[in-house]
């Protein structure tokens, strides 16, 4: 099947330059079709700074649940991609999809990761289990197929949807959006974390490894909303503790040449998730020619091979990395950032990662035509 014959609906809570996680992902998804050439429409409860050239494709979600039937039956779309799980649009898109016989897939974007479940007790876990398991899972694993971005997730959506196929395809970035040429680092050392400021991005365990490593002339620059503000305080809180307000420094959000700068010049940029489908400021800074020191828990396994350091999302592993890459001589830092800006060209941009995608989309559409002889 050409890809110029696909028509892909898309289905998710928010879209537009405002929103983060999923949102931005899904607009770089989006780009990619528009590229190459593939009609889309996207279905979504908020919209926020949409792009000019998707103005006119992005629809709100009412309420009424024969909304997705007769978008449906407007726009016949050869392929339905629901993101996310946890409202009722995704299931009220996927009954849709399977009344109206188009083929559906889910990516999920790591929201069914136990972690996240786990992090917040036993009682929290109980109920977000039950209501997952009595009044979302029914409908959703009846898609055709469910998305994995990192081996990490595959491995949770076997459980969650055993007899559903997979396709796994890693988060990326659009290259060409970042400086082709390499700067050096600031002179006054900085380690950069950028990121929502939410207990899965380890940030707790930043603070503490970053004053058990004891490096000398390095500050520690802490970017990203204020996403949870109970963790917020309880983090400027413990910096206070450690004796560390002058060495730590809390700036908010950051956006366009303000978060192009921190992450050029940073020596390194430290992103300790305990829970991440990839973390793409991972990618960002490996295209900004800075290196990144991740967990385990990102799914980047082979980050190690692109000039990354990836530990345990532990204090001991952390210290030490952090201790390591403050050791390296500029010489040797830079040589680092080459490596990630060449690793993450190879393997993580829209150019690789946008084809797998378009591979995935023309055999789903294929095998629903199938279906249907």
């Amino acid at each position: 099947m050409n890809s110029k014959n696909i028509r892909i609906m898309f289905v998710s809570e928010g879209y537009g330059k405002n929103f983060f996680g999923v949102a931005q992902v899904l607009m770089r998804l989006v780009s990619c079709c528009y590229k190459i050439g593939v009609a889309y429409q996207i279905l979504v409860l908020k919209a926020e700074k949409v792009p000019s050239r998707d103005e006119k494709v992005v629809v709100l979600i009412p309420s009424p649940p024969a909304f997705f039937k007769e978008k449906i039956n407007e726009f016949k779309p050869s392929i339905i991609h629901v993101h996310g799980v946890f409202k009722p649009i995704q299931g009220g898109a996927v009954k849709a999809a399977k009344q109206e016989n188009v083929p559906v897939i889910i990516s999920p974007h790591g929201m069914l990761e136990p972690w996240l479940w786990k992090q917040k007790g036993v009682v929290y876990y109980g109920l977000k289990r039950l209501y997952w398991n009595i009044l979302l899972k029914p409908t959703l694993k009846k898609a055709d197929y469910v998305h994995a971005i990192t081996d990490q997730e595959a491995e949770t959506l076997k459980k969650e949807f055993p007899n559903v196929p997979q396709i796994q395809i890693s988060n990326a970035i659009e290259l060409a959006e970042y400086r082709g040429e390499q700067k050096e680092p600031d002179a006054d050392r900085y380690l950069l974390f950028i990121g929502r400021l939410h207990p899965k991005k380890g940030v707790d365990l930043l603070i503490h490894a970053f004053d058990k490593s004891a490096v000398e002339h390095v500050r520690l620059v802490i970017a990203g909303p204020d996403f949870d503000v109970d963790y917020t305080h309880q983090l400027k809180q413990q910096v206070e503790q450690l004796g560390l307000s002058q060495r730590i420094t809390f700036v908010g959000s950051v956006h366009g040449e303000e978060k192009s700068e921190l992450l050029q010049k940073a020596w390194c940029t430290v992103i300790p998730s305990y829970s991440d489908v990839v973390a793409l400021v991972n990618l960002e800074s490996a295209a900004s020619y800075t290196p990144t020191i991740t967990t385990t828990m990102t799914g980047l396994s082979d980050w190690e091979e692109g000039g990354g350091l990836l530990v345990e999302p532990e204090l001991e592993p952390l210290t030490e990395a952090i201790a390591t890459a403050c050791d390296w001589s500029l010489d040797k830092r830079m040589q680092m950032g080459n490596r990630a800006r060449e690793f993450v060209g190879e393997r993580y941009s829209w150019d690789v990662i946008g084809q797998q995608w378009v591979e995935a989309y023309k055999m789903i559409a294929e095998a629903g035509r199938n279906n249907e002889v």
